[in-house]
């Protein structure tokens, strides 16, 4: 990504990158962190990409104060697990148990989106970041879709990586 891309990127209220395999996402992400002025909030689908982006970051030696990176399931687990009430979220579910993972993860989602729909939420997003960038975004449901387009309309920064091509789900 050229300096003049990166510049108009940071003064966009949301983008999308869209980028093939090899082409440097990971790297992008980190100069959009280093950029910023404010922390970002990091998404991607599995621990592994968690790794593979905050390896990056401490390579290029950025304050962990910038960032926070976390699996998108992980993120709504915390939101879910603290406002259960909202989230109508029932903490009896498990993601281990074969029998109800599908269940559980259906109304995780859900219940995140319900909390993204409350004003309070936007609040606490926007005092905590500064933009939300999504990795692997093509991966994205419709529902964490409108997770991410909630957070964008909350005041945060957004910017959705990927790839078409690289698509794991149909």
């Amino acid at each position: 990504m050229t300096e003049a891309e990166l510049d108009k990127i940071m003064q966009m209220s949301s983008a999308a990158i869209i980028a093939p395999a090899g082409h440097g996402k990971t790297e992008m992400i980190a100069d959009i962190v280093e950029r910023s002025t404010g922390k970002q909030l990091l998404l991607t689908h599995t621990n592994a990409g968690v790794d593979a982006i905050d390896k990056r970051l401490k390579k290029r030696k950025i304050p962990a104060t910038k960032y926070t990176v976390t699996t998108i399931a992980a993120f709504c687990i915390k939101w879910c697990v603290s406002y259960d009430n909202t989230a109508c979220f029932n903490k009896t579910l498990s993601p281990l148990n074969r029998g109800e993972a599908k269940a559980y993860y259906a109304q995780l989602y859900r219940g995140a989106k319900k909390i993204f729909e409350t004003a309070w939420a936007g609040s606490v997003l926007k005092a905590t970041y500064a933009g939300v960038v999504v990795d692997e975004y093509q991966d994205c449901g419709k529902i964490q879709h409108d997770i991410f387009i909630m957070s964008c309309e909350n005041g945060l920064i957004g910017v959705a990586v990927g790839d078409i091509n690289q698509a794991i789900y149909g």
